[in-house]
């Protein structure tokens, strides 16, 4: 636990760097990797393992929830033009960060509106779904979970069912 918290400092530290050098044209990480370096590590890959290691060192410290939200509001603010998918992966991360933290009306309402940004991706309901039954058993709905699950299933072009029908 203290070592990843100690490594998600590092990273944390490392991202202040990432973001002075970030200019307003370089509008997907892979547009700044195109200027530096393009044969080191690929940004978008250590970002995702960095949003990543925020969740598990947020298990044991509520700081590092807080350090995941900011981190994937920035990363989405620097980098505006990455996929669907992408900014809905950093959105997942911001709501789960504010369910973890206790902010549930605040997680509701950032769900809600993740939804409206991506109807048809099946990830942005199985997250909000997960919420209600999957980590924290004092906060289990199983209803509500699953009614979020079928709305996605009600979605005509919903791009992965199959991931909705796994849940």
């Amino acid at each position: 636990k203290d070592q990843c918290q100690a490594a998600c400092d590092r990273w944390l530290a490392a991202w202040t760097l990432v973001k002075a050098l970030h200019r307003p044209e370089m509008r997907t990480a892979d547009s700044f990797q195109a200027v530096y370096r393009r044969d080191l590590y690929h940004l978008n890959n250590w970002c995702f393992e960095l949003l990543s290691e925020l969740h598990n060192a947020g298990l044991g410290e509520p700081s590092y929830a807080e350090h995941r939200i900011t981190f994937a509001q920035e990363f989405l603010a620097f980098f505006p033009d990455e996929s669907d998918d992408t900014r809905l992966e950093y959105r997942r991360a911001i709501g789960e960060a504010l369910w973890r933290l206790g902010r549930y009306a605040e997680a509701e309402a950032f769900f809600a509106e993740t939804i409206e940004m991506f109807p048809n991706l099946a990830w942005a309901y199985i997250s909000w779904s997960d919420q209600y039954w999957l980590w924290d058993d004092s906060r289990h709905d199983y209803e509500r979970g699953e009614a979020l699950l079928r709305r996605a299933l009600e979605r005509p072009n919903l791009d992965t069912p199959e991931d909705v029908h796994d849940r």
